[in-house]
């Protein structure tokens, strides 16, 4: 019997080992797995590009270089969110994927929950050197009357979520495709070439 009982004795020193064990993985890894879960599903705000202005958008494909001077017209919506701090936006023109404005800062904002802000930075450089294929191309497509402008954003975010400050980035990418048209269709004032449309922006989270 003695024996019996010290057999006994030891399976259930064992079994509350690993009952012990178990409960002190669980306390260890559940902040982990939620920190990663919180990581990997950002909220991301949505954008909308609302319009495009050109006052200057001339290509030469004798230098390979363009110059370009333009506004435009951003939508940010926070929808997800409550208290969403936007600490740094960097917005910038792309052709082609070839950038051709520097980055243009905003200032900083603040969002709460379904809150809208507007954003209409101007974006413009003197002879940005181009590679000569996409500057015959872009001779080409404002021959043909419409060139595609991707006005491009890098955000860094941050909000409070229980006990925890997340911190992300945000990538966006908002196609706008310009048409370049008769003075008579009421779209060119002067050099101006202005472009209204409600197009969405793709995210990407970091």
């Amino acid at each position: 019997m003695s024996f019996e009982n010290d057999l006994n004795h030891q399976r259930a020193k064992q079994i509350c080992e690993v009952i012990f064990a178990t409960l002190i993985s669980c306390v260890v890894c559940l902040p982990i797995i939620l920190l990663l879960l919180l990581i990997h599903n950002h909220p991301s705000p949505d954008f909308t590009l609302h319009d495009i202005k050109l006052y200057a958008f001339d290509v030469s494909t004798m230098t390979s270089s363009l110059t370009s001077d333009l506004q435009i017209t951003i939508f940010c919506k926070n929808q997800y969110v409550e208290g969403l701090h936007v600490d740094q936006i960097d917005v910038y023109a792309s052709y082609r994927n070839q950038q051709i404005t520097p980055l243009t800062t905003i200032p900083p904002t603040y969002l709460d929950s379904h809150d809208v802000t507007i954003w209409s930075p101007y974006l413009n450089k003197t002879t940005v050197p181009i590679d000569p294929y996409l500057a015959e191309t872009l001779a080409q497509d404002l021959a043909a009357g419409t060139v595609v402008i991707n006005v491009k954003a890098t955000l860094r975010l941050r909000y409070k979520d229980a006990f925890i400050m997340v911190r992300y980035g945000v990538e966006v990418n908002c196609p706008g495709y310009v048409s370049f048209v008769n003075e008579t269709d009421g779209n060119v004032i002067g050099s101006l070439v202005k472009d209204t449309f409600i197009e969405g922006c793709h995210t990407h989270t970091q």
